[in-house]
């Protein structure tokens, strides 16, 4: 009755494996260890390491269980060929974007947001450089030419009480721009300046009058038009 009992415990199968793990344990190996006539002693011995045998067999088997199912998890949770997966801080970013637009429609959108930013940054340059040129009495037109003004920072200081003072700041220094404009522009001073450069209209009865005669071929009048038609050419 015991071998019986002992074949079909180490019977091997998926759930009960022998304990060498390698094939069944005979009968004839266990009536071996007994001996002829078993005593209680060897009985028992047999018996406890049968229960240890158990025991771990026990062990095995629920640690295969449990990974059996870590790797059906696993699986589960396998992203698909060519996919990715994310964290939770990512998805929500996507989230956010896609909540935007479509990426064409985002794209043209940040393209027209970039050149309205550069056509304001143009006008503001623009407007600062005319109040620059204001302050000094130069032409804006001329001054937004010459040489470096690109990367110039120029800036105006309000004076209280009289005009506002233009400043060229290079290297945390401050430079007043018509003794800037002197040492770096000097050639183009004369464009530069609203006053002291203009060209006039030329007095065209000044040969009449050379030549004696007392009357002068046009009016003063026809003079002046002729004078002011000209000075706006400049």
């Amino acid at each position: 009755m015991l071998i019986q009992f002992l074949r079909n415990l180490y019977e091997e199968d998926d759930d009960h494996p022998s304990p060498e793990g390698n094939g069944k344990v005979r009968a004839s190996d266990l009536r071996a260890q007994l001996g002829a006539a078993p005593d209680e002693q060897a009985l028992m011995r047999l018996l406890e390491k049968h229960a240890e045998v158990l025991t771990d067999n026990a062990a095995l088997r629920a640690a295969r269980r449990q990974l059996r199912t870590e790797l059906t998890d696993l699986k589960g949770k396998q992203a698909p060929e060519g996919s990715r997966v994310i964290t939770a801080e990512e998805a929500k970013s996507l989230e956010a974007y896609a909540a935007l637009g479509k990426p064409d429609a985002l794209k043209q959108a940040l393209e027209q947001s970039a050149g309205a930013a550069a056509e304001l940054a143009k006008l503001k340059r623009e407007r600062q450089l005319t109040e620059a040129a204001d302050a000094v009495g130069y032409k804006a037109s001329v001054l937004g030419k010459l040489p470096g003004i690109d990367t110039l920072q120029i800036e105006v200081r309000p004076v209280k009480d009289g005009k506002p003072q233009a400043v060229v700041v290079k290297d945390g220094a401050e430079t007043a721009l018509e003794d800037y404009a002197k040492d770096a522009w000097a050639d183009f001073l004369p464009a530069l300046q609203k006053t002291g450069g203009e060209r006039h209209a030329p007095d065209i009865n000044a040969g009449a009058r050379g030549n004696g005669n007392s009357a002068p071929i046009i009016t003063d009048d026809e003079r002046q038009r002729i004078a002011d038609r000209y000075r706006h050419t400049f």
